[in-house]
């Protein structure tokens, strides 16, 4: 389609859904007005394990992986009573210092300052360097995941339009000070823990003590980027003097609860942190279209729904993969728009280490391609070109199967 018609089509798909915003906005407040929103009445009551020790509640974890107790999430999630979960929590890039969790703090800084329903934080314990254990109330019902196919539009526009309101809260109530760092609302700057901004592979970014620090940042993948792409995509970039919000960055069908109270609950905010406002449309983009195209698994006006809950940033989706090639980690997968990446050149030397590659035997190099736009045949010329060989013991390298 020629770039005009792009254009006119970005440009009108922008007037629609910020008119539709503007008139849900409207609705919202004014019945907001008429009826308070309410917390969960299950959030004020006791906890069940409010008078456990720390020792308790690990002797009751051990007891509960020793008796195979199967996990309601993984192998991360498990029921300790009735009414309460606990999760296990991968210490990612935290400092050996920090007794604080990225859930944790989340759910905390959520809880306090919005009336999102959230699972109520009641310990956050951390047996070793690790890995913490944050133990949080149980959330009856059922995963947005299973029950949308089910769902009526209606009802799924109904959802879409309450997921807005969350949204809203968020950037009106959890909105970062000047001087607060982005990444985790930890009481320090941390590592940003962000796979759906970042990618897979190298996930992990900063601390960044400023949001111009992350600005600049990401300018800078977007400079080492920049010979991939046209002028064109030199002269777009985001508004960075916006404040940074809270933000979930894992807001998926699968960690939103229908709940047997008739709430809609947002679980799983292990990745949230304070981070640019078009961060959280861009993560549920990618996820989404990952989860379709990787995973097989789609969900009827989902993406179609995202720009309504989140805002329509399409430039700044458009910018972000303009500079997401400067993210790239070896073997790393990432999106991109059509036609960039046959633009990508090849990949840059990288030492291949022990473990990965195995130095004293045989060794087998698979590449897979796949193009992510529909009706796009992949056929590569590749060859497999080793520049030296060290530390001996590898003896003679060769292709075999040919591309």
């Amino acid at each position: 389609m020629h770039p005009i018609f792009n254009a006119l089509k970005e440009i009108s798909l922008t007037v629609i859904y910020h008119l539709l915003g503007f008139a849900a906005d409207s609705i919202d407040d004014s019945l907001a007005f008429f009826s308070p929103i309410k917390r969960p009445d299950s959030n004020n009551k006791i906890s069940d394990i409010d008078d456990w020790t720390d020792e308790k509640i690990m002797r009751e974890l051990k007891s509960l992986v020793r008796n195979g107790q199967p996990a309601l999430s993984g192998n991360r999630v498990r029921l300790l009573t009735p009414n309460t979960v606990l999760k296990l929590e991968l210490a990612h890039g935290h400092s050996t210092q920090s007794t604080q969790s990225i859930e944790g703090t989340g759910l905390s800084l959520v809880f306090e300052k919005t009336m999102i329903p959230v699972s109520r934080l009641r310990r956050v314990l951390r047996p070793n360097m690790e890995r913490f254990v944050v133990v949080m109330d149980f959330v009856r019902g059922t995963l947005l995941s299973d029950a949308w196919p089910t769902l009526s539009i209606f009802k799924k526009i109904r959802i879409a339009f309450i997921l807005r309101r969350y949204i809203r809260e968020l950037r009106q109530k959890a909105t970062a000070s000047p001087t607060t760092p982005p990444g985790p609302a930890t009481s320090e700057p941390a590592i940003c823990f962000a796979p759906s901004i970042f990618g897979s592979k190298r996930e992990r970014r900063g601390p960044f003590q400023t949001a111009n620090e992350l600005s600049a940042f990401l300018y800078e993948m977007r400079r080492k980027a920049g010979k991939h792409f046209s002028s064109v995509w030199l002269k777009e970039g985001w508004d960075d003097t916006q404040p940074l919000v809270f933000s979930h960055l894992d807001l998926v069908p699968r960690n939103i609860i229908l709940g047997t109270d008739g709430q809609v609950w947002v679980i799983d905010w292990g990745f949230s942190g304070y981070y640019p406002p078009w961060f959280e449309y861009v993560a549920m983009k990618r996820q989404a279209r990952s989860e379709r195209e990787i995973e097989g698994v789609s969900f009827d006006y989902w993406e179609i729904l995202i720009p309504f809950i989140c805002g329509p940033f399409f430039r700044e989706e458009r910018w972000y993969h303009s500079m997401a090639a400067g993210l790239i980690a070896v073997c790393q997968w990432m999106e991109y728009g059509e036609e960039e990446i046959g633009n990508l050149g090849p990949q840059a030397d990288f030492p291949v280490h022990e473990g990965i590659l195995n130095y004293r035997g045989e060794n087998t190099v698979a590449v897979a391609l796949w193009s992510m736009m529909p009706n796009i045949t992949v056929s590569p010329m590749l060859s497999l070109a080793v520049d030296g060989v060290f530390n001996g013991g590898v003896g003679r390298i060769r292709t075999n199967n040919p591309v």
